[in-house]
């Protein structure tokens, strides 16, 4: 048996029926909770420390977890997120990117942050956006207006963030501290 145990003030995890749409349900814990579904496939036990998590099932075999306990840069939320068995979040669709906003819009974390870093990143050749999470070039994207900018010559990490009303996505320094989504792949 697998544990994992996530110092997440805000976790969250997503489900997508192939047809019906969106669901999610929140649940109360106390030490730990086992994953529907997650069991069954691997003997999983996810630890968490917030006593207030919405759990679901998976979204394009991919489960994905908003860390909101303290920002950091893009390298190390990388870390922990691989720390934790996860990568952090690679947006493969429209249909994801929209999931991960209404993730962030429930989970009231938007009132205490409208950042959050992805895998997305231009560092092995500039301006040539990949996921770290799988190495491939960005196939979607759903850069904001003006977006990627590259403002102040050095922007090479790719966040979600809320601006005009939506939750698109900016290249933004690296080195900037701010909250990051995890993802968890399933094949």
């Amino acid at each position: 048996m697998f544990k994992i145990t996530l110092f997440i003030t805000c976790l969250y995890a997503v489900s997508l029926a192939p047809t019906s749409g969106f669901v999610a349900e929140p649940v109360n814990v106390t030490d730990s909770i086992e994953v529907e579904g997650v069991a069954d496939l691997l003997e999983e036990t996810v630890e968490v420390a917030d006593p207030q998590v919405t759990v679901a099932n998976f979204v394009n075999s991919k489960q994905f977890f908003l860390a909101t306990t303290e920002r950091v840069n893009w390298f190390r939320a990388a870390h922990i997120c691989k720390s934790h068995g996860m990568e952090l979040a690679r947006i493969d669709s429209m249909e994801e990117n929209n999931i991960i906003a209404m993730l962030i819009n429930m989970s009231g974390c938007a009132e205490e942050s409208d950042y959050f870093w992805t895998s997305g990143n231009d560092l092995g050749a500039f301006r040539e956006w990949y996921f770290l999470a799988n190495g491939r070039p960005m196939s979607f994207t759903n850069w904001g207006v003006g977006e990627p900018n590259n403002s102040g010559g050095n922007e090479r990490c790719v966040e979600m963030r809320f601006r005009n009303q939506a939750w698109s996505w900016n290249d933004r320094l690296c080195n900037t501290r701010s909250f990051f989504i995890c993802e968890k792949k399933f094949d």
